[in-house]
């Protein structure tokens, strides 16, 4: 294959795009809730687009999509419905966790335990 001059070009102004968007969203991050939480500020729509979206790039490395065309329709339920699951789980349990998490100041689903601890003993408490 002949490396020609366009391909890298465009490569490397991806790459510098990367990295300029990622500059900037660095100034944005002054906390460890900034950092894991987004600063709280991400919104319900664009949070289950990326739970679905995460669902979905794992399905495909896992092989879902070779399935799906080699066998078409018996597995539809599981390109479709999968990512459907997953957006109502968020928006029947989601909430209510986010609520709890926010009113609590928890950062991460193991520090919502009863106790407040993290499930993993001998970590102490992660949260604010």
């Amino acid at each position: 294959m002949e490396l020609n001059f366009e391909m890298v070009a465009i490569v490397a102004v991806y790459f510098l795009g990367l990295m300029a968007v990622g500059a900037w969203a660095s100034r944005k991050v002054k906390t460890s809730e900034d950092y894991i939480l987004a600063g709280r500020n991400l919104g319900f729509w664009a949070f289950t687009i990326l739970i679905i979206a995460c669902i979905c790039s794992g399905m495909t490395i896992l092989g879902t999509s070779g399935l799906g065309y080699v066998t078409v329709w018996p597995t539809i339920w599981e390109q479709v419905f999968v990512p459907l699951g997953a957006a109502v789980c968020i928006l029947l349990f989601g909430t209510k966790l986010h609520a709890v998490g926010k009113e609590r100041g928890y950062l991460t689903v193991q520090t919502t335990s009863l106790t407040g601890s993290t499930a993993i003993t001998g970590f102490g408490d992660f949260r604010r």
